[in-house]
C-alpha cells in the first residue's frame, strides 16, 4: 500500500528522478517474500496506475523492475506487454515482453491455459501488426501476424469472457491482409 501511494505521488511529480528511485526501492522492500500470486495482484494494480496517456514514462522502469523480480510469472510480462502496445515506438518492447512471458505459460493452471495462450498470441499479433504498419511491412512479419490471428479465430468463442475480443481479432486480420496486398 505504501509503495502504491509513493507511485501515485510520483505520478503527480514527474520532475523528481529521486522519487523514482525511492518508489522502486520501497516497492522492492515491500514485495520481498511475497508469493507470486500476491505479487501479480499488486502488479496488476500498479499497472493500472502507471499506464495510460498521462502516466510518466519512467513508471515503466518501476514496473519492469518489479516484473523481473518474479521471473517465473506469466502474467506480469504479459500485462506489461499489453501496456506498451499503444505507446509510440514501444511495440518492440511489447513483443520482447510477450517473448519473456511465453516460457512461463506452462505455469498457468490448465483450466486457464487456452485463454492464456490466446492472450499471448493476441498481444504478439497486435505488436507485429503495429510494427508492420509503422515500418517496412515485411512479408514474414505479416505472415506470422495472419497465422496468429487465424488460429485465434478458431479458438475464441464470440462474446467469451476472459478471452481476446473476437471482433477485434477480425479487424486486425483484415488490416494485416490489406497491408499484405500493398507489398
Amino acid at each position: 500500500f505504501l509503495a502504491y501511494q509513493i507511485l501515485d505521488a510520483y505520478r503527480q511529480d514527474v520532475r523528481s528522478p529521486e522519487y523514482l528511485k525511492e518508489a522502486d526501492a520501497l516497492l522492492s522492500t515491500a514485495s520481498q517474500g511475497w508469493a507470486e500470486s500476491k505479487a501479480e495482484s499488486a502488479f496488476n494494480e500498479l499497472t493500472q496506475l502507471c499506464t495510460g496517456p498521462h502516466a510518466p514514462s519512467s513508471c515503466w522502469s518501476i514496473l519492469d523492475a518489479f516484473a523481473r523480480r518474479y521471473p517465473e510469472s506469466y502474467w506480469m510480462p504479459l500485462l506489461l506487454g499489453f501496456s506498451r502496445l499503444d505507446l509510440h515506438d514501444a511495440q518492440q518492447q511489447a513483443r520482447d515482453l510477450f517473448d519473456r512471458a511465453e516460457p512461463n505459460l506452462s505455469r498457468v493452471p490448465s483450466e486457464d491455459g487456452a485463454s492464456a495462450r490466446a492472450w499471448l498470441d493476441w498481444g504478439r499479433a497486435r505488436a507485429l501488426l503495429t510494427l508492420a504498419q509503422h515500418g517496412q511491412p515485411e512479408e514474414e512479419r505479416l505472415d506470422e501476424t495472419r497465422k496468429l490471428l487465424t488460429s485465434l479465430i478458431g479458438v475464441v468463442e464470440p462474446g467469451a469472457k476472459g478471452w481476446p475480443p473476437l471482433g477485434a481479432i477480425y479487424r486486425e486480420l483484415s488490416l494485416g491482409l490489406r497491408l499484405g496486398e500493398r507489398n
